[in-house]
């Protein structure tokens, strides 16, 4: 046992040798918590039961004796898979004969169970997972499998994690952080990607929160989620947050502000903008006074409204919780872009959201307009007026007295200088391309014989060739016109619009050279088909690709040729 808690410090140990455990009126409990079979072995004068619900082993039941009621006459003639009623507790279960349970593997079950104690008012959870396997005799109570123990005191908790052998201890002390939390669930089941998810259990002993340090928290009520009968699901967590700020906890449970709770222990989310954990006085942890906490605590406890009244008052405008309610009801998720649209141009909240609401009754282009749409349309007009550089210190052109035609104004605007700006963009754009392709052509373009070989101009051309040529050419237009590669063609004078060999080089250098279906079926390559011209080509361009006074490519002279 030694070895098991090498990890651990003495106390630690101590805890978990100390622990309280489960007593046999629990585990029997625990065995409730599984499907109850009844099985059942034919004999000539009734049946020989064997029940898992209440662990009866080969009681004789004489089908002899008079059937009085419908479950009795259905225990003594029921078929394999039908239901009854066990005679000896009277649980309702299967019915399954022993000649045709084979090697039982569809009788495996899982059961994931917390038992729950108290000592000296902290907390101890001890999590399992139990297992009926039915592989020894039929009626043998739930084995047991021990992942995490918990402990839960004011100011710690611990989570002790079997792993191989060893328990490991995961404190959790100071501050809670949802997002990097070390208390988690005990039991988990996959959810496809590698990805986990908790699993609801069972609790035994869930009374022993009201005798705990952590009596009024309100555990109760933040359960109610969990509304199937002793089932819960995020009770770990719950304690955990419980340890490191109970008045906290319990001051909002009692408030009716339990959505905060369920952000931290549920959703992860510290909602720092509504509270201010680890303030006992609830004005501190609201960040009101004591006027502003009662006229907040008369509203229905939104935090939302709680956070767009701070935003309203530290934007130095006059804040109340109605107009902070109303903001909230109309604009939903838009509330606080709204205060800070407001704050941005030092326009007052109160009168921003009665210049808006004026407007409503008037938009009614397509259907019917709520506010939010109304605010939609403001925020982006202003967007709209800011771009096209107007002075956003005037009032009338923040509230402008006609906001759809003004809407529309600036829309239109803004499109044509954009499309002025595109247009300008695209001609540069066309300006730089051509001179890269007319560089090109004083560098590549080339006449020798019956051939000539050309610079693509354009994209239309390259994917023309592609489609022509049955090859993939035509993917290499978008970098040709980027300067990214260079396309060129390989025809004959006599027909200079039917495609015969395409070309890229990078500089001097020949990459590729193919031909109809890139010389399928066995074809000579167009180098050795066109030797001659490939070889003078690229010996022109090495020499600098000169040209005479007429434009001409400048060949070296035969003698030359043959020196080279």
């Amino acid at each position: 046992m030694e070895d098991c808690y090498r990890n651990l410090t003495a106390s630690q140990v101590r805890v978990i040798e100390n622990y309280p455990m489960p007593t046999e009126e629990e585990k029997e409990k625990v065995n409730g918590f599984f499907k109850p079979y009844i099985f059942f072995r034919n004999a000539r004068t009734g049946r020989y039961l064997t029940t898992s619900c209440c662990g009866r082993k080969n009681v004789f039941y004489d089908c002899m004796q008079r059937i009085e009621t419908d479950q009795a006459y259905q225990l003594q003639y029921g078929k394999h898979n039908e239901r009854a009623v066990c005679p000896f507790c009277g649980r309702s279960g299967t019915l399954k004969e022993i000649r045709f349970l084979g090697k039982k593997k569809n009788l495996l079950e899982y059961v994931p169970v917390v038992f729950l104690k108290e000592r000296d008012e902290e907390l101890f959870a001890l999590a399992t997972w139990t297992r009926k396997d039915y592989q020894g005799d039929l009626e043998d109570a739930p084995l047991y499998y021990i992942p995490e123990v918990y402990h839960f005191a004011p100011g710690r908790a611990e989570m002790y994690v079997s792993w191989y052998g060893d328990w490991k201890c995961m404190p959790l002390t100071g501050n809670y952080d949802p997002v990097y939390r070390v208390i988690t669930e005990p039991f988990t089941e996959s959810a496809g990607f590698y990805n986990q998810r908790y699993v609801v259990y069972h609790v035994i002993g869930i009374d022993a929160i009201s005798r705990s340090a952590f009596r009024f928290c309100q555990y109760d009520e933040f359960c109610e989620r969990w509304n199937e009968g002793d089932m819960h699901g995020e009770l770990m967590k719950f304690l955990a947050a419980c340890c490191i700020w109970p008045r906290n906890i319990e001051m909002l449970m009692k408030f009716g502000m339990r959505s905060l709770v369920d952000d931290l222990v549920i959703g992860r989310r510290k909602n720092a903008a509504a509270i201010k954990w680890g303030e006992d006085d609830p004005r501190k942890a609201f960040g009101l006074n004591g006027q502003e906490l009662r006229a907040f605590m008369e509203t229905s406890k939104d935090p939302d409204v709680l956070v767009v009244y701070k935003r309203i008052r530290s934007a130095g405008f006059k804040a109340d919780f109605t107009l902070a309610e109303n903001i909230v009801h109309c604009l939903r998720e838009d509330a606080l872009p709204f205060v800070r649209l407001c704050r941005k141009y030092h326009v007052d909240t109160a009168r921003v959201l009665r210049y808006l609401d004026k407007f409503v009754p008037k938009c009614h282009l397509g259907g019917p307009y709520t506010l939010h749409d109304i605010w939609v349309y403001w925020r982006d007009y202003l967007d709209t007026a800011e771009k096209l550089e107007y002075d956003m210190t005037n009032e009338t052109v923040l509230l402008p007295k006609d906001l759809r035609k003004k809407h529309d104004d600036t829309t239109e605007e803004l499109t044509r200088r954009l499309d002025l700006a595109r247009r300008e963009h695209d001609a540069q754009l066309m300006m730089q391309i051509q001179e890269r392709i007319g560089k090109w052509m004083l560098k590549y373009d080339f006449t020798l014989d019956d051939y000539f070989i050309h610079v693509a101009t354009c994209e239309e051309e390259i994917v023309r060739e592609g489609k022509e040529l049955c090859h993939c050419v035509g993917g290499y237009a978008g970098r040709h016109m980027e300067g990214k590669t260079t396309i060129l063609f390989l025809r004959k004078r006599i027909e200079p619009d039917k495609p015969l060999v395409t070309i890229e080089m990078h500089g001097n250098t020949l990459q590729q050279a193919h031909g109809y279906r890139n010389e399928a079926g066995g074809a000579k390559p167009p180098r050795q088909v066109y030797k001659h011209i490939f070889d003078t080509w690229l010996d022109w361009l090495e020499r600098g690709s000169p040209r005479d006074e007429n434009g001409e490519p400048k060949l070296r002279k035969k003698k030359e040729a043959t020196a080279a």
